[in-house]
């Protein structure tokens, strides 16, 4: 169960059906609760209220602004919850709703600015509500005055909405490619019969490509997917001015008259990512319908028939949502790359040892920085290979231990002869109430630096750590899933000092090894 606590400032309680809704079509199989009325600030700063203890569920604060300082009001709320993230952690979800007449622009700006820097929130804007799913009333004056029930049914459910598209952003791994069909896709025609000036890229082809690029600036890999000649949707792409999407946005592509199944198993074989990874966007029915039957794992997009309907279709779609951006996202395309550059080597090696040294592979594991919250976070969400316990952390809980005296958060950064591969590993640990046993909380690393010899670093660093606090054992859990076989394997090969006990490897320390 998800445990979802609200506060809000006026009556709430009709948010509860379109969220319960959403949630349970989404399999979250939420628990929503609602704190007492207009008691928002107190159930922030009160340690022992249910959302302050909430540690992993989700809180929403509905906010109304009104009153003659609106403004200290937002203040004082955005104070409250970045001292009680900053505190105990936790994901929170703050809603600017809309009072007669609309809120001000910059009083919703004021408490996106006032959270900006905490981890683990997200603010929603009454104005992105209204665009999103076009209300034309939205205030109700007789069910203000009679039960503090500002807001039409329609306008409730949109909030309802609002709110369960933010909890699947924070609570569910965001797919990572974008696989695009061509004719009558990206563009409007066939670009094998019209020719490259025939085919039309209208607003609506151009809101398409808009959609894909801003999910590329967020680390979304694009790649195309045509039964076409690749020359022909090459000079689309290269003598079309009007085309959006460029060719420096593709990772990958398949130009061939192969189906579109075959041709997504190639590309997820080529960036070494599961299916379950992919989108698929296509106009074409029978298309779709092939890949929806042969990859089930691919969540699979046929594009509205009316062009006109495309871009509110776009816009509602929560596919590629994410809580955070961060660097290593927007890198995201470069870095893979570069691994094709890396790999072109690595029959010139016969052991991760021998490939590591030719790459001339540089570890740094360092204690981790609040700063780096979002991406440690990330990577504990979506790294499914090498990933010993499957723990999963918000990055305010990140952000959190990272301040715990009863705990060591490191964080893996590698580069190589070819650049930077950026933050790829995270190692979590915690100290017992004894002192003597170090267990590790979380063990993982991003596929993209698998097979540099970067693993036996890691498992160095945690062994320091635990001779540095004085410990005489290390529990490092296994935690089985459906794609961390990997993982497994490279603990079975630690050798004797490692070994195994029930889920979970220990290491013991001799005495002399042990820092006083």
């Amino acid at each position: 169960m998800l445990p979802i606590i609200i506060a809000s400032n006026f009556t709430a309680a009709p948010v509860h059906d379109a969220l319960a809704y959403w949630l349970r079509l989404l399999d979250l199989e939420p628990r929503i609760s609602f704190a007492p009325y207009d008691q928002v600030l107190q159930e922030i700063w009160h340690p022992a209220s249910a959302m302050s203890t909430n540690a992993d569920g989700v809180n929403v604060v509905l906010v109304r602004p009104y009153g003659e300082q609106p403004s200290a009001a937002i203040d004082e709320i955005a104070n409250a919850i970045d001292a009680r993230v900053r505190d105990s952690g936790g994901r929170w979800i703050v809603v600017c709703c809309p009072s007669p007449p609309p809120v001000e622009p910059s009083l919703e700006q004021r408490m996106s600015d006032g959270l900006a820097r905490t981890p683990g929130t997200h603010v929603i804007a009454s104005s992105d509500i209204l665009r999103r799913y076009a209300i034309d009333e939205y205030d109700d004056v007789h069910g203000a005055t009679l039960g503090d029930m500002p807001y039409t049914p329609a306008f409730f459910a949109a909030i309802g909405t609002a709110v369960a598209r933010a909890v699947h952003a924070m609570v569910t791994p965001p797919r990572k490619v974008l696989v695009l069909d061509c004719d009558n896709t990206l563009w409007s025609g066939i670009c094998g019969e019209d020719g490259v000036h025939g085919v039309v890229i209208d607003e609506a082809r151009r809101h398409l490509q808009q959609f894909a690029i801003d999910a590329w600036e967020r680390g979304v890999l694009l790649c195309v997917c045509s039964r076409n000649e690749e020359a022909d949707v090459w000079r689309v792409f290269d003598e079309r001015p009007d085309m959006r999407l460029r060719r420096e946005h593709l990772v990958a592509w398949r130009i061939n008259w192969q189906s579109k199944s075959t041709n997504l198993r190639a590309l997820a074989d080529e960036l070494q990512l599961g299916l379950d990874a992919f989108v698929y966007l296509d106009d074409d029915p029978a298309a779709c319908a092939d890949v929806r039957w042969h990859l089930p794992e691919v969540v699979t997009l046929q594009l509205p028939e009316v062009a006109a309907e495309m871009s509110g279709w776009l816009d509602r779609l929560w596919v590629f949502d994410r809580s955070s951006t961060t660097d290593e996202d927007r890198d995201r395309t470069r870095q893979y790359r570069l691994n094709r550059e890396r790999d072109s080597r690595r029959a010139d090696a016969a052991t991760p040892e021998q490939f590591a040294a030719l790459l001339d592979v540089r570890v740094r594991i360092e204690p981790a920085r609040p700063a780096q919250a979002a991406r440690l976070a990330q990577l504990t969400a979506r790294t499914t290979q090498f990933n010993c316990t499957l723990n999963r952390r918000s990055d305010s809980d990140i952000a959190r231990l990272c301040a715990a005296r009863d705990h060591v958060v490191l964080a893996v950064h590698v580069a190589d002869r070819y650049g930077d591969y950026g933050l790829v590993g995270v190692i979590i640990a915690r100290l017992d109430e004894s002192g003597e046993t170090l267990t590790v909380d979380t063990f993982l690393l991003s596929c993209r630096a698998l097979g540099r010899n970067v693993e036996p670093e890691m498992v160095r660093a945690i062994e320091t750590v635990a001779r540095e606090r004085g410990c005489t054992t290390i529990r490092l859990p296994f935690v089985p899933g459906p794609r961390n076989t990997v993982a497994r394997e490279f603990l079975d090969g630690l050798g004797p000092a490692w070994r195994p006990v029930s889920s979970a490897y220990l290491r013991s320390l001799a005495p002399e090894s042990v820092t006083p």
